[in-house]
């Protein structure tokens, strides 16, 4: 039947005909069914699809074969078949936290947002782990504010938020989503207000300090974010996570000159920091400072305890100058690369990219 379609045979249309007869239970009859329906335009062709997945016996296949349903499916009959076969994988036994929140995911990228919300509160049901747990819950936030739901959803979000540590990996992207859920910008203003307020109240309280910051990250006031970030960092200046928070903003906001001098104050206060001295390093060739980056970078490699890893910085600011356009100072560490190692023909091959 394949070959005689690739052909564009009229047998093929007569063959597949007769094989969904002949074989009523084969799923790939039924699957070249659909596609020879389909390529006519058939409304029902899905009809064809949804038998095929019904008895495929093979999990990967059938998976593939509900995708395409599912990218199909439209509105009204065919969205139909297409629910019911995601309510039959919801209701079939074995599932796990993670089974059940991938059938979520795919639930709510096609819009079938109650199923999903649905599917969510059977895997919260198996008591999930953090991570999973924190994902059961920005979802079911997005399916609840697709329906309609924005202050429901707004609440599930600020109860998750109170609930995850200021560290939390994806604590930004939530607080994100949470203001993009707001209705108007009185309530936007509001949540930043009452921030500010707690901030304000105890700027040596490094929650606060995170939690103003981040609000006005996600409001996109993402330069005063910064400017509240870089000032805790003299109040709380062993703070960790508000550097590490400082660092990453004004690294987004692309302001090597702020970024420069942030590294320059943290230096004096910490003389001993090579990792802070290496991003100075970066920031510096990138505002055009080469022999200030140089002699810096030469004492970051005297810190280091052995060639290797000299050998390993070299290459890895060799690469990141090389990707800056910064052509001939990248040609000189690679150099020295080879230099310490006369064997790696990668560098060389480097090195050559750089004249």
């Amino acid at each position: 039947i394949r070959i005689l379609q690739k052909l564009n045979r009229v047998e093929a249309d007569e063959l597949i005909q007769a094989a969904v007869r002949q074989h009523p239970e084969n799923p790939l009859v039924h699957f070249l069914h659909y596609k020879y329906r389909s390529g006519r335009r058939d409304l029902n062709a899905l009809d064809s699809l949804s038998r095929a997945i019904d008895l495929e016996k093979k999990a990967s296949r059938r998976d593939a074969w509900l995708e395409i349903l599912l990218e199909e499916c439209g509105e009204g009959a065919d969205r139909a078949l297409a629910e019911r076969h995601l309510k039959s994988i919801r209701e079939a036994p074995g599932h796990t936290v993670e089974t059940l929140l991938a059938l979520a995911e795919r639930m709510y990228r096609f819009a079938f947002y109650e199923l999903a919300l649905a599917t969510l509160v059977d895997a919260a049901d198996l008591n999930p782990g953090p991570e999973a747990g924190v994902e059961i819950e920005v979802l079911s936030a997005k399916a609840q504010a697709a329906l309609g739901d924005r202050a429901g959803a707004g609440l599930r979000l600020e109860a998750l938020i109170d609930r995850i540590g200021t560290d939390f990996w994806r604590r930004s992207e939530i607080m994100s989503l949470r203001i993009n859920l707001l209705s108007s910008d009185a309530e936007r203003k509001r949540l930043l207000s009452e921030a500010r307020i707690r901030f304000e109240a105890n700027p040596e309280n490094e929650a606060a300090v995170l939690e103003y910051a981040e609000l006005l990250y996600a409001s996109e006031e993402r330069t005063e974010a910064a400017k509240v970030l870089v000032g805790a960092c003299d109040v709380l200046p062993k703070s960790a996570r508000i550097e590490a928070e400082a660092l990453k903003i004004l690294e987004r906001l692309g302001d090597d000159r702020k970024l420069w001098e942030f590294l320059t104050a943290r230096l004096e206060r910490f003389p001993e920091r090579n990792d802070l001295r290496y991003r100075l390093v970066k920031s510096a060739y990138l505002l055009g400072k080469v022999a200030e980056a140089s002699d810096d970078f030469e004492m970051v490699l005297a810190q280091l305890e052995s060639d290797e890893e000299r050998q390993r910085r070299l290459l890895e600011l060799a690469r990141f100058l090389a990707r800056t356009k910064l052509h001939k100072e990248a040609a000189q560490l690679f150099q020295r690369v080879l230099v310490m190692d006369p064997g790696r023909f990668d560098v060389r091959r480097e090195l050559a990219e750089t004249h």
